[in-house]
């Protein structure tokens, strides 16, 4: 029984290998994020999603515009974490998987926390990565359609948002 194990242990290790690029190429991703790099935010985007924006000049505009909004809103995303997935899925040509992703903006009146994902797709035949951001999927069918041979029934992470207004504190007045 050992050895069965050990064998199934062994066996399945080179396959998990073809994945030893996505942790690096996910803290450029989170790197660039928190940077406002958004140059290597739409160079690491997946060319469907590119597609979908109008292209690439068209995707770099939203991308900066949206650096630009953050700022210009007071808010500030102060953390931003992406868990490097367990689970990966084939999807005709691709590799497909969902990375968690858990960030924190701040302002001097509010704190808000958002849970999401970022659908990770590679191609079989590379090496490289691309992203779709979980925060456009309005229904788990549109990742079908971009992805039409991934698995059906897999479960989709969740997406959730908590907003928490701060108060200035002040010392109660005695009557």
């Amino acid at each position: 029984m050992r050895a069965y194990l050990l064998t199934l242990v062994l066996l399945s290790a080179p396959a998990l290998a073809q994945f030893d690029e996505l942790p690096a190429t996910l803290e450029r991703l989170r790197s660039a994020t928190l940077s406002g790099d958004y140059q290597t935010l739409v160079a690491l985007t997946h060319p469907k999603a590119i597609a979908a924006q109008g292209g690439q000049e068209a995707a770099l505009e939203h991308a900066e515009q949206a650096f630009l909004e953050l700022a210009q809103s007071g808010l500030k995303r102060s953390q931003y974490q992406i868990e490097t997935p367990k689970d990966f899925y084939p999807a005709g040509d691709d590799w497909v998987a969902f990375a968690l992703t858990h960030s924190r903006y701040e302002s001097a009146s509010q704190v808000i926390s958002e849970d999401g994902y970022l659908i990770a797709v590679r191609p079989k035949a590379s090496a490289d990565w691309h992203f779709i951001d979980g925060a456009g999927v309005e229904f788990p069918q549109q990742i079908y359609d971009y992805f039409p041979a991934l698995p059906q029934g897999l479960a989709i992470p969740q997406k959730r948002s908590k907003i928490r207004l701060i108060t200035p504190w002040s010392p109660k007045k005695n009557p």
